[in-house]
């Protein structure tokens, strides 16, 4: 004889467990994601501008200058990034939703505000490491190729 209440805790232990590794699973890789993401934007803005960029060194712009010039528009793509992001991460956890629940199981949608904040904070600090690694690739910017390249 089998209890009601026994095979229901037995059931929403198993449950829990396994969306509990669905998270931890789906964090990890939204993570390397937007790590990804946001160290791919700037290592192709540096690409764009590199010669630019070495141009104005020849100039006399100082290494902290021209790393000012390229991270600011790092700042203010990610930064502008982050509102539609946000919304389109919100629609993309509501269509999951709509997708796994059935006439046996309902699962709300409940985002709180913490997670929005943590997904800022880890697209921000994929920012700063991003900035990091390219602020060092300014630095060894060839700037002898910029005043021999021809137009």
């Amino acid at each position: 004889m089998t209890l009601r209440s026994a095979t229901r805790e037995a059931f929403d232990g198993t449950f829990s467990d396994i969306l509990r590794l669905s998270r931890a699973v789906n964090l990890v890789f939204a993570m390397l994601l937007a790590v990804g993401v946001v160290y791919n934007m700037t290592r192709i803005m540096l690409a764009e501008r590199g010669r630019d960029l070495a141009t104005l060194r020849v100039l006399g712009f100082t290494r902290g200058e021209v790393s000012a010039i390229l991270l600011g528009e790092l700042g203010v793509l990610v930064v502008a990034a982050l509102v539609p992001g946000l919304a389109i991460g919100h629609a993309m956890a509501w269509s999951v939703t709509l997708l796994m629940s059935n006439e046996n199981f309902r699962f709300p949608l409940v985002i709180s505000g913490p997670t929005y904040a943590f997904a800022v904070t880890v697209t921000l600090i994929a920012a700063a490491g991003s900035a990091i690694v390219v602020r060092r690739k300014v630095d060894a910017l060839a700037l002898v190729d910029a005043l021999k390249a021809a137009d």
